[in-house]
């Protein structure tokens, strides 16, 4: 699997594996293990399927951010039509604090609907003007996490993660879930429900 270096609008990068079918090993197991089914099902509210999983890799005193956006931002351009039947499941590989560059979000934007999204850098961003209207309006939460913690969050959360400055790593295991009922086009790189099963 090919480890891409994502670079921020500042130079900085971090970098992202991600793989489309889990296969029969320890990532596997994890995309496959029963209390995260379980949750995604139940946040979904409908059988959902293993969209993707990635590794996020913040280097010590390296690791650029990532920019504000919603997942949904570009998994709507691959043809799936609803956030509300997909969400990622994110565990925390070390401890994630401010000072490594944790996830920052915006309480309840998932309601706010998708925001247009273009390119800061290398990464998909949501358009500046409504992200600043939206951090106006609405709280900043740092996620911060003990390794071993997983937040489930919806395809619409707007969220952004400031650089790691720290001596520390901050490494995350993301699967995303999206329901069978809402699949993506076919022939785009993402998979369709009978490609990737949850059996």
């Amino acid at each position: 699997t090919n480890v891409m270096p994502m670079v921020d609008a500042s130079g900085r990068s971090s970098k992202v594996t991600l793989w489309n079918r889990a296969g029969n090993n320890t990532y596997g197991h994890f995309a496959r293990g029963r209390r995260w089914v379980s949750a995604a099902t139940a946040l979904i509210g409908e059988q959902p399927y293993h969209f993707h999983t990635k590794v996020m890799l913040k280097e010590p005193l390296a690791g650029g951010q990532w920019e504000w956006h919603q997942d949904f931002g570009y998994w709507y351009q691959v043809g799936c039509l609803q956030p509300d039947l997909m969400l990622s499941s994110i565990l925390a590989i070390d401890n994630h604090t401010r000072e490594n560059g944790c996830m920052q979000l915006l309480a309840r934007s998932h309601r706010l609907g998708r925001l247009p999204h273009g390119v800061t850098g290398e990464q998909a961003g949501a358009d500046a003007a409504a992200v600043e209207a939206a951090r106006a309006r609405l709280p900043l939460v740092h996620a911060e996490m003990h390794a071993g913690d997983v937040l489930f969050t919806h395809s619409n959360l707007l969220h952004a993660s400031a650089p790691n400055l720290s001596p520390r790593w901050r490494r995350s295991l993301i699967v995303a879930y999206n329901a069978v009922s809402n699949p993506p086009r076919a022939g785009t790189v993402c998979p369709l429900p009978e490609e990737a099963p949850l059996e």
